[in-house]
């Protein structure tokens, strides 16, 4: 049975760093799914008698990985889906291509559809029956020798949209047979949802996640290249009163989370602990974590 590796959870939200080859939802009987992990997780943890309630509000293809949200009420639910039909969510994802693409950032445009006989999407003429405008935008962060890091930010969300539109380009992700990749990559693809920004949906402050980097991504030595980006999109009035602190540094540790707060490692608390979070962390977090994720939020008092 896959463990969930949980980057945040309270009384609304479960958000969740997904493994490769791991379908969101709705695979055939006797398979395992996100969403049944995710409920047996629920159930087992807070004794629920019957089925926990869980909201699939978003999903991640079964061959890539990264950060998902789910939604633990109806409520939540409702307004989650309500977000991510409005565009109001930020999603980044990371893709390792064969070939670095040119122009080196542009935004693409095309319209695609669902090929029944090929079963895949395609990219399709405007106006072409069942075509949807599927639109991204792209930036090169790091040429390698034989593959190249992209930053994709998706503006709309079309099912393959990245792995379609990427190859049609002449940039396949590394691993993704189905749209053109000659390389093999494992497991899954090297495609990774690698932040999530969403308005929490009952307290309504914002709040943003980082997807640590599958252990399959190693070799390219990412994380050391862009360990932890700027907080430029969090609610103002807020501040971190304890973090968790990720042992991966450089693939050195047990991978488990850390209390860094006034109690536990003093070392990191006056990194950390008290900015707001509407600050970048600055340089100094990086010799010490590969990630970080939020425990717990407090108003700022005057």
């Amino acid at each position: 049975t896959v463990s969930l590796d949980v980057l945040y959870e309270d009384n609304h939200l479960l958000v969740v760093n997904k493994p490769a080859n791991l379908p969101t939802m709705g695979a055939a009987r006797g398979k395992e799914t996100l969403a049944a992990i995710a409920k047996s997780y629920l159930k087992t943890k807070y004794d629920k008698p019957g089925n926990a309630y869980l909201g699939v509000v978003s999903r991640l293809d079964a061959v890539a990985t990264g950060v998902i949200v789910l939604a633990r009420t109806s409520k939540a639910a409702k307004r989650l889906t309500e977000q991510f039909r409005r565009g109001d969510v930020a999603k980044e994802y990371w893709a390792m291509v064969e070939q670095c693409p040119h122009p080196t950032s542009a935004q693409c445009v095309d319209w695609i559809r669902k090929n029944e006989q090929q079963r895949r999407m395609v990219v399709v003429e405007d106006g072409n029956p069942g075509a949807r405008e599927a639109r991204l935008c792209y930036s090169v962060m790091q040429e390698q020798p034989h593959a190249s890091a992209l930053r994709v930010c998706l503006e709309t969300g079309r099912k393959h949209q990245i792995r379609l539109q990427l190859a049609h380009r002449g940039c396949p992700i590394l691993g993704d047979h189905k749209y053109g990749s000659q390389r093999n990559f494992a497991p899954g693809i090297a495609l990774h949802a690698r932040s999530l920004g969403i308005q929490h949906p009952v307290r309504q402050v914002q709040l943003d996640f980082l997807a640590p980097l599958p252990r399959s991504w190693r070799p390219f030595q990412l994380d050391n290249a862009f360990p932890i980006p700027a907080r430029t999109k969090t609610s103002p009035g807020l501040q971190v009163t304890s973090l968790l602190i990720r042992d991966t540094i450089q693939g050195v540790g047990n991978g488990g989370w850390e209390l860094a707060d006034n109690h536990a490692n003093p070392t990191l608390q006056h990194l950390i602990c008290g900015l707001p979070l509407s600050s970048p962390f600055g340089d100094g977090i990086a010799e010490y974590c590969v990630s970080v994720r939020q425990d717990f939020l407090l108003p700022v008092t005057p």
